[in-house]
Protein backbone atom coordinates (compact mmCIF):
# COMPACT_ATOMS: atom_id res chain seq x y z
CA UNK A 1 0.00 0.00 0.00
CA UNK A 2 3.07 2.33 0.89
CA UNK A 3 4.49 1.98 -2.43
CA UNK A 4 1.41 2.59 -4.05
CA UNK A 5 0.83 6.44 -2.27
CA UNK A 6 4.23 6.77 -2.75
CA UNK A 7 3.55 6.37 -6.53
CA UNK A 8 0.40 7.97 -6.93
CA UNK A 9 1.74 11.06 -4.88
CA UNK A 10 4.50 11.45 -6.93
CA UNK A 11 2.64 11.01 -10.14
CA UNK A 12 0.33 14.01 -9.09
CA UNK A 13 2.56 16.12 -6.88
CA UNK A 14 6.18 15.94 -9.01
CA UNK A 15 5.39 18.22 -11.68
CA UNK A 16 3.60 21.19 -9.40
CA UNK A 17 6.45 20.54 -6.71
CA UNK A 18 8.95 21.66 -9.55
CA UNK A 19 6.73 24.79 -10.50
CA UNK A 20 6.44 25.57 -6.90
CA UNK A 21 9.94 24.98 -5.64
CA UNK A 22 11.78 25.79 -8.49
CA UNK A 23 9.49 28.10 -10.43
CA UNK A 24 10.22 26.08 -13.72
CA UNK A 25 7.40 26.39 -16.38
CA UNK A 26 4.55 23.96 -16.98
CA UNK A 27 5.96 22.60 -20.30
CA UNK A 28 9.56 21.80 -17.97
CA UNK A 29 7.90 20.29 -15.11
CA UNK A 30 5.93 17.69 -17.20
CA UNK A 31 9.06 17.05 -19.34
CA UNK A 32 10.54 15.95 -15.96
CA UNK A 33 7.90 14.17 -14.97
CA UNK A 34 7.93 12.41 -18.39
CA UNK A 35 11.73 11.72 -17.79
CA UNK A 36 11.06 10.42 -14.44
CA UNK A 37 8.54 7.97 -16.12
CA UNK A 38 11.02 7.20 -18.44
CA UNK A 39 13.48 6.19 -15.74
CA UNK A 40 11.08 3.98 -14.08
CA UNK A 41 10.38 1.74 -17.11
CA UNK A 42 13.72 0.95 -17.60
CA UNK A 43 14.13 1.22 -13.75
CA UNK A 44 10.93 -1.65 -13.33
CA UNK A 45 12.58 -4.16 -15.82
CA UNK A 46 15.87 -4.00 -14.35
CA UNK A 47 14.46 -4.38 -10.82
CA UNK A 48 12.36 -7.63 -12.08
CA UNK A 49 15.53 -9.27 -13.26
CA UNK A 50 17.74 -8.32 -10.67
CA UNK A 51 15.55 -9.60 -8.31
CA UNK A 52 14.84 -12.71 -10.31
CA UNK A 53 18.92 -12.78 -9.52
CA UNK A 54 19.50 -11.79 -6.38
CA UNK A 55 16.10 -12.05 -4.46
CA UNK A 56 12.40 -10.41 -4.40
CA UNK A 57 12.84 -9.38 -0.33
CA UNK A 58 16.37 -8.40 -0.92
CA UNK A 59 15.01 -5.88 -4.00
CA UNK A 60 11.98 -4.72 -2.46
CA UNK A 61 14.59 -3.39 0.55
CA UNK A 62 16.97 -2.25 -1.49
CA UNK A 63 13.91 -0.20 -3.25
CA UNK A 64 13.14 1.29 -0.14
CA UNK A 65 16.86 2.08 1.11
CA UNK A 66 17.62 3.95 -1.88
CA UNK A 67 14.08 5.62 -1.91
CA UNK A 68 14.12 7.10 1.49
CA UNK A 69 16.93 8.99 1.53
CA UNK A 70 16.40 10.17 -2.20
CA UNK A 71 12.91 11.63 -1.32
CA UNK A 72 14.25 12.59 1.93
CA UNK A 73 17.31 15.11 0.20
CA UNK A 74 14.78 15.69 -2.80
CA UNK A 75 12.07 17.10 -0.50
CA UNK A 76 14.74 19.80 1.60
CA UNK A 77 16.78 20.68 -0.81
CA UNK A 78 16.58 24.00 -2.85
CA UNK A 79 19.22 23.60 -5.33
CA UNK A 80 17.52 22.12 -8.69
CA UNK A 81 20.50 20.34 -9.94
CA UNK A 82 20.49 18.27 -6.78
CA UNK A 83 16.97 17.50 -6.91
CA UNK A 84 17.16 16.34 -10.67
CA UNK A 85 20.01 14.16 -9.12
CA UNK A 86 17.36 12.34 -6.16
CA UNK A 87 14.55 11.88 -8.92
CA UNK A 88 17.13 8.98 -10.40
CA UNK A 89 17.33 7.70 -7.02
CA UNK A 90 13.31 8.16 -6.15
CA UNK A 91 12.50 6.47 -9.59
CA UNK A 92 14.68 3.55 -9.19
CA UNK A 93 13.50 3.09 -5.34
CA UNK A 94 9.99 3.05 -6.59
CA UNK A 95 10.21 1.05 -9.74
CA UNK A 96 13.02 -1.46 -8.55
CA UNK A 97 10.00 -2.97 -6.24
CA UNK A 98 7.51 -3.44 -8.62
CA UNK A 99 7.75 -6.38 -10.44
CA UNK A 100 9.29 -8.14 -6.95
CA UNK A 101 6.49 -7.28 -5.27
CA UNK A 102 3.76 -8.91 -7.54
CA UNK A 103 5.99 -11.95 -8.05
CA UNK A 104 6.32 -12.05 -4.19
CA UNK A 105 2.60 -11.84 -3.54
CA UNK A 106 2.19 -15.29 -5.76
CA UNK A 107 5.23 -16.81 -3.87
CA UNK A 108 2.98 -16.36 -1.00
CA UNK A 109 0.14 -17.44 -2.08
CA UNK A 110 1.40 -20.00 -4.86
CA UNK A 111 -2.08 -21.54 -5.06
CA UNK A 112 -4.00 -18.48 -6.13
CA UNK A 113 -1.89 -16.93 -8.06
CA UNK A 114 -4.41 -15.00 -9.61
CA UNK A 115 -6.11 -14.11 -6.44
CA UNK A 116 -2.20 -12.94 -5.06
CA UNK A 117 -2.17 -10.88 -8.91
CA UNK A 118 -5.38 -9.26 -8.18
CA UNK A 119 -4.16 -7.87 -4.47
CA UNK A 120 -0.89 -7.08 -5.52
CA UNK A 121 -1.55 -5.20 -8.85
CA UNK A 122 -5.37 -4.41 -7.94
CA UNK A 123 -6.23 -3.88 -4.40
CA UNK A 124 -2.30 -1.92 -3.45
CA UNK A 125 -2.48 0.42 -6.53
CA UNK A 126 -6.32 1.26 -5.61
CA UNK A 127 -5.56 2.25 -2.26
CA UNK A 128 -2.56 4.62 -3.31
CA UNK A 129 -5.64 6.25 -5.95
CA UNK A 130 -8.23 6.23 -3.16
CA UNK A 131 -5.46 8.15 -0.47
CA UNK A 132 -3.75 10.34 -2.83
CA UNK A 133 -6.82 13.40 -2.33
CA UNK A 134 -5.97 13.20 1.07
CA UNK A 135 -2.73 14.18 0.16
CA UNK A 136 -4.05 16.89 -1.58
CA UNK A 137 -5.82 17.87 1.24
CA UNK A 138 -2.88 18.16 2.94
CA UNK A 139 -1.24 20.14 0.10
CA UNK A 140 -3.93 22.60 -0.21
CA UNK A 141 -4.20 23.53 3.69
CA UNK A 142 -0.32 23.16 4.73
CA UNK A 143 1.63 23.28 1.36
CA UNK A 144 2.48 20.88 -1.01
CA UNK A 145 6.22 20.35 0.73
CA UNK A 146 3.82 18.90 3.70
CA UNK A 147 2.51 16.16 1.49
CA UNK A 148 6.36 15.81 0.40
CA UNK A 149 7.13 15.42 4.47
CA UNK A 150 4.07 12.38 4.50
CA UNK A 151 5.47 10.97 1.31
CA UNK A 152 8.83 10.50 3.72
CA UNK A 153 6.90 8.94 6.75
CA UNK A 154 4.74 6.66 4.13
CA UNK A 155 7.94 5.77 2.82
CA UNK A 156 9.74 4.78 6.15
CA UNK A 157 6.97 2.74 6.64
CA UNK A 158 7.57 0.77 3.22
CA UNK A 159 11.07 0.47 4.46
CA UNK A 160 10.42 -0.76 7.81
CA UNK A 161 7.98 -3.38 6.51
CA UNK A 162 9.92 -4.43 3.66
CA UNK A 163 11.73 -5.26 6.62
CA UNK A 164 9.68 -7.37 8.16
CA UNK A 165 8.57 -9.51 4.81
CA UNK A 166 8.91 -13.46 5.83
CA UNK A 167 10.76 -15.81 3.73
CA UNK A 168 9.14 -17.73 1.32
CA UNK A 169 8.75 -21.59 1.78
CA UNK A 170 9.91 -23.06 -1.85
CA UNK A 171 8.41 -25.60 -2.65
Amino acid sequence: FSRSILSNGLSTFLALYFIQEFSKSNSTASLILSLFYGMGSIATLLGGSIADKFGHRKMIRISFLVFLPSLFIFTYTKNYIIALLMLIGISCGESFSYSPMVVLGQKYLPNHTGFASGITLGLAVSIGSVLCPLLGYVSDTYGLTYAFYIMIIICFIALISSMLLPKVEEC
